[in-house]
């Protein structure tokens, strides 16, 4: 009877490791079931090969302005938070960082209108439907802080990460 015990406490621990195992797997290259990497969104339908490559340039160069928005958008909050805290407290210059990063993000979100356009740019009548329809469209269910999870949103100011 105790070695029954036994076998079924092993088993029983094996399973719930293995089932736990199995569900945290993911995909450890951050890549789609289509092979492109998380956040590049070419499943837009009938994409040529030149149509792909201008996209990947184009999110490059805007996935290079959105990090000098974001960097510059964290200094100012850091700067805010140093003004309204402690003693050597300026609640004049902190209203006056308020300003400019309300600026910062106004114009975070032009870029990413305009990088959305540029794209839009390059597709057929029949792929700008589609992309129109995807724009906003993004779940965001089972996201967590997944590295790469940021999902399709080609610059769309209601996409991304949330500041």
């Amino acid at each position: 009877m105790k070695s029954k015990a036994k076998v079924f406490l092993t088993l029983l621990t094996l399973m719930i490791f293995s089932v736990s195992a199995m569900a945290q797997r993911g995909n450890p290259q951050g890549a789609s079931f289509s092979g492109e990497p998380r956040g590049t969104c070419m499943n837009i339908p009938d994409l040529s090969e030149e149509q792909t490559e201008k996209i990947r340039a184009l999110r490059l160069v805007h996935m290079e302005e959105r990090t000098n928005y974001r960097n510059r958008v964290d200094q100012l909050r850091m700067e805010i938070r140093a003004l309204t805290t402690g003693e050597n407290r300026n609640p004049s210059r902190a209203e006056a960082l308020t300003d400019e990063l309300a600026a910062v993000k106004a114009e975070m979100m032009k870029s990413s209108l305009r990088h959305r356009e540029q794209i839009r740019e390059l597709l057929t009548k029949e792929q700008q439907v589609f992309f129109d329809s995807r724009q906003g469209n993004k779940s965001r269910m089972g996201r967590g802080n997944k590295p790469g999870s940021r999902g399709c949103d080609y610059g769309s100011p209601r996409g991304g990460r949330r500041r």
